[in-house]
């Protein structure tokens, strides 16, 4: 979040240095991120990527646990044990070659240790939720000035 800051420059009305100098005050206050004052300078390349970070970050809080794995079967004896395993469940298969087998699974115990990473479904609903609303408050503004729009072709 500090790069996304640090990279967009200081908002308009910051002209003087006092007024720099105390955005990053506020900012410190109200985030509780300190900007550095000499990294503030507009940089869209930074910004972009910064916010990328950011929205991939969040993203990975609802992200699904227990995604489909694959696996090449290059003997009938691997082939078989993938088959008959009880905590398996087959999705799909391709016979690549006269040798190899392409499976597609989902294991069906997962349990807390499996998991290595913590999912917040709660946090990723009201990101998305808020983000949705912000959505809608834009399309609105446009479909309010709707007489007003002029569109160049």
């Amino acid at each position: 979040m500090k790069y996304k800051e640090e990279s967009s420059g200081f908002p308009v009305g910051c002209d003087t240095e006092q007024q720099k100098q105390q955005f990053i005050n506020e900012y410190e206050l109200n985030c509780g991120v300190k900007l550095d004052y000499n990294s503030m300078s507009y940089n869209a390349g930074m910004r972009t990527i910064s916010k990328l970070l950011l929205n991939t970050l969040w993203g990975k809080f609802g992200e699904q646990c227990n995604k489909p794995q694959t696996k090449i079967c290059e003997q009938y004896r691997e082939y078989w044990e993938l088959l008959n395993r009880q905590d398996v469940k087959i999705i799909g298969e391709v016979d690549v070659s006269n040798e190899k087998v392409f499976v597609k699974y989902k294991e069906l115990n997962i349990s807390d240790e499996d998991n290595k990473r913590k999912i917040n479904y709660a946090l990723a609903a009201s990101v998305t939720a808020h983000a949705r609303v912000m959505l809608y408050n834009e399309i609105d503004k446009i479909e309010k000035n709707r007489e007003r729009r002029v569109f160049k072709g």
